[in-house]
């Protein structure tokens, strides 16, 4: 399950990530993602056992490598480590967001296979999802005030960050290299399963309470979006209540 750093990424910065014109369903978002393999080099496919011990294991790993990079927000606020404390409050919801995304991916096989798909270079993987953040100023129509702007520049320092650390732990190589398997991810089946966990976990309601608390701990240059997220999650709901 490599695609997690990046829904790891923005579940820390569920704020920003809802701002930036939709991002998370945004099909040229996900392409980029998906879109590293190698030179047609191919990889048996992972059984869902090994999948979940990878998942697993990979996610710890980024978890350790938020706490030396909170202090990354010191330029927009004197109490980065209380901004911490608003998404440590959503460490159970961006664990279940992770788990609905993988069990919507269907990227495994149930028993073991010798069923080869195209591998995907892992590491190019998290650099073009570090640079998708990176570059995610770009995905304003309108000019950005310095103050929206800097909070864009410094979360992408977070997860250069965060990045950097995670590389340096694997540095002898992933998880699913020692194994010799990948999960197969196709664009079409991520855009759909991150389509249904946003819905699903209302992404857009935790959004606006994340966005409060950021505002708490100092972050002032978002509260005029938290009213913004508030009413897109109550929209969000309406709709799906309507669907039922």
């Amino acid at each position: 399950m490599k695609y997690f750093l990046l829904l790891l990424i923005f579940s820390i910065l569920n704020c920003e990530a809802q701002i930036l014109s939709n991002d998370l369903t945004n099909n040229s978002s996900i392409s980029m993602m998906i879109d590293s393999s190698t030179n047609e080099e191919m990889i048996r496919q992972c059984t869902c056992t090994e999948e979940l011990e990878c998942t697993d294991e990979m996610k710890n790993q980024a978890m350790e490598c938020l706490e030396p990079c909170w202090q990354k927000f010191e330029k927009l606020t004197k109490e980065p480590l209380k901004l911490k404390d608003c998404f440590e409050g959503q460490r159970n919801f961006m664990g279940k967001f992770l788990n609905c995304f993988g069990q919507n991916i269907n990227g495994c096989t149930s028993n073991d296979t010798t069923n080869l798909i195209p591998k995907k270079n892992i590491s190019n993987y998290f650099q073009a999802a570090v640079t998708k953040i990176k570059n995610a100023p770009n995905a304003f129509g309108s000019p950005l005030t310095e103050s929206l702007r800097q909070l864009l520049d410094t979360s992408a320092v977070f997860a250069q960050c965060v990045h950097k650390c995670f590389i340096a732990k694997n540095s002898n190589g992933f998880c699913f290299d020692r194994k010799g398997c990948q999960p197969l991810i196709s664009d079409s089946t991520a855009r759909k399963s991150m389509q249904i966990c946003v819905r699903k976990l209302h992404w857009k309601q935790v959004a606006g309470e994340t966005c409060e608390c950021a505002v708490d701990s100092g972050i002032k240059s978002l509260k005029s979006y938290c009213p913004i997220l508030k009413l897109m999650a109550k929209q969000s709901i309406r709709r799906s209540s309507n669907k039922i």
